[in-house]
């Protein structure tokens, strides 16, 4: 008989939950759309940056006395990323065209 003696649905029982009661599992945009699939992909190339900060320019390891060297340091670090990603870039498209 399975679920069809709770609900007349030929789906079964099929249960209203609100987003507020558990937003890990009822994620909005929902899982499995073009909208999920692209804050997905946003996020996850955040991470790899902030990663690659942190193991290559050693931003997980400051040590300075004030607040406004270790934002210097970070935005030197952002620099430097930036100079390399482009000089890579360049240097793709230079390799494409030639």
């Amino acid at each position: 008989m399975g679920s069809s003696w709770c609900s007349s649905s030929s789906s079964g029982y099929v249960g209203k939950v609100k987003i507020k009661d558990n937003p890990r599992f009822i994620t909005v945009p929902f899982r499995e759309t073009k909208a999920f699939e692209k804050l997905y992909n946003q996020r996850t190339s955040v991470e790899r940056m902030f990663g690659d900060l942190k193991n290559n320019y050693n931003l997980d390891n400051i040590w300075v006395a004030k607040m406004a060297r270790a934002k210097v340091f970070m935005d030197l670090s952002c620099i430097a990323l930036i100079a390399s990603r482009l000089s890579d870039a360049a240097s793709k498209e230079k390799s494409n065209v030639a």
